[in-house]
C-alpha cells in the first residue's frame, strides 16, 4: 500500500513538472519579449530626443536667420536716418518727422529683439541713435534732432532740431554700425562714403569761389 502511494506520489510530481516546465518557458519569453519591447521603446525616444534638440550648428543657423529677417525691417529706416544728417541719397525726400518716426520703429524693432544680437551690435545701435538724436529732459518730451533746420522741409519744424551740426560723429557711428553689422551676419565689411557738406557750406564755397581775385602790387 505504501510503496502505490510513493508511485502515485512520484505520478503527481512528474505531472506537475511536466505542466510547469511549458509554463515557464511561455513566462520567460512574454518576459523576454516585455523588456525588448520596453528597450525597443526607450530607444526609439532616445533618438527621437536627439533628433529635435538642434544642434550647436543649427541653432547659430537659426539666430543668423532671424537677425537677417529683422534687419531686413530696420536697415532702410536706419539709412533714412544717416542720409537726413549727412545730405545723402535721397535726403530731399525725407521730413524730420519721417527721421523721428523711423527712430521710434528701429528701436521698437531692435530692442524687443535684443536676445538675438550680440552685446556690441546694440552698443554700436544706441551710439548711432544717441549721435543722432538727443533725449527730451522730460518724460513727455520727443526726441530733437542734433542737426541744423537748414533743409527745404526743415521749415516750420525748428523746435524739432537741436541747433548743432553733429554730422560727422553721425557718419562715424553709422560707420561704426554697418561694420559690426558685417560681423553680426558674417559678411564682408565695407566703408561707407564720406558725408557732404551742409546745403548753407556749399552755397558759401560757391559764393567764394565766385569772389575775383585782387591783385598785390
Amino acid at each position: 500500500m505504501s510503496e502505490k502511494r510513493a508511485w502515485s506520489l512520484l505520478e503527481i510530481i512528474r505531472l506537475v513538472i511536466g505542466l510547469l516546465t511549458p509554463l515557464s518557458i511561455c513566462f520567460l519569453a512574454y518576459t523576454l519579449d516585455l523588456h525588448w519591447k520596453e528597450a525597443e521603446q526607450h530607444r526609439k525616444e532616445a533618438g527621437l530626443v536627439r533628433k529635435e534638440t538642434p544642434k550647436p550648428s543649427e541653432e547659430k543657423s537659426a539666430a543668423l536667420a532671424r537677425r537677417v529677417q529683422l534687419w531686413d525691417k530696420v536697415a532702410y529706416k536706419l539709412n533714412d536716418i544717416y542720409s537726413y544728417n549727412t545730405y545723402l541719397n535721397n535726403w530731399k525726400d525725407i521730413s524730420p518727422q519721417d527721421v523721428i518716426s523711423a527712430r521710434r520703429e528701429t528701436d521698437k524693432i531692435i530692442l524687443s529683439n535684443r536676445q538675438f544680437f550680440t552685446d556690441d551690435f546694440i552698443a554700436r545701435y544706441q551710439d548711432f541713435m544717441q549721435q543722432a538724436f538727443k533725449a527730451g529732459n522730460r518724460w513727455k518730451d520727443d526726441f530733437r534732432l542734433r542737426a541744423l533746420p537748414v533743409r527745404d522741409r526743415d521749415k516750420g519744424s525748428e523746435a524739432m532740431f537741436t541747433g548743432e551740426d553733429n554730422t560727422g560723429p553721425i557718419h562715424d557711428a553709422y560707420s561704426a554700425l554697418m561694420e559690426e553689422s558685417a560681423r553680426e551676419f558674417d559678411l564682408k565689411i565695407t566703408s561707407s562714403p564720406q558725408p557732404t557738406a551742409t546745403p548753407n557750406d556749399r552755397e558759401k564755397t560757391k559764393a567764394k569761389a565766385t569772389v575775383p581775385a585782387v591783385a598785390v602790387e
